[in-house]
């Protein structure tokens, strides 16, 4: 069975067309970016892509190393940073606005946030509180069923029994 139907043709314009928009995708603003990092913005932004200003703004490779040379040991011993990690470390940050006289709260954008940092590591808490609960609980169930108080009298012996 042949199908014969009008499809559409190629004509010069269209391949244009076409081969333009792949072309932008694949050369354009986020070209050699995978899907994570072009969608890195706002509160999704990514560790490896914003490494100016504390974390608030995207740049700063060029504080990367990562192809370093195999003879140096850097590939194995080291992170992928150039100098000290405090240059690219992140900092807490909270997104600031202020109010005007109408209510109306406009963005400012991003600032390093001055408060302690959250506690983010809850299960050490958690694994802390069970381990102090599952002591008293042992030493509870041993004062309880000590071994003098459960034995039978049979095999405590003559010398236990009162007269």
């Amino acid at each position: 069975m042949n199908d014969a139907g009008n499809h559409g043709r190629w004509n010069r314009h269209l391949k244009r067309e076409h081969y333009k928009k792949l072309d932008d995708k694949i050369f354009g603003p986020d070209a050699n970016k995978c899907h994570d990092e072009t969608h890195a913005h706002g509160t999704n932004m990514k560790f490896h892509t914003h490494l100016n200003d504390n974390g608030m703004t995207a740049g700063g490779l060029e504080k990367l190393d990562l192809a370093p040379q195999r003879g140096t040991g850097r590939h194995t011993k080291y992170g992928l940073y150039t100098g000290k990690y405090e240059t690219v470390r992140h900092k807490q940050l909270i997104f600031e606005g202020k109010e005007d006289e109408d209510g109306k709260v406009s963005s400012t954008g991003w600032a390093i946030d001055a408060r302690p940092a959250f506690d983010n590591r809850l299960i050490d808490d958690a694994i802390r509180a069970n381990d102090a609960e599952v002591k008293f609980t042992m030493q509870a169930n041993y004062d309880i069923f000590r071994p003098s108080h459960a034995i039978s009298m049979s095999r405590l012996g003559s010398n236990f029994v009162n007269r």
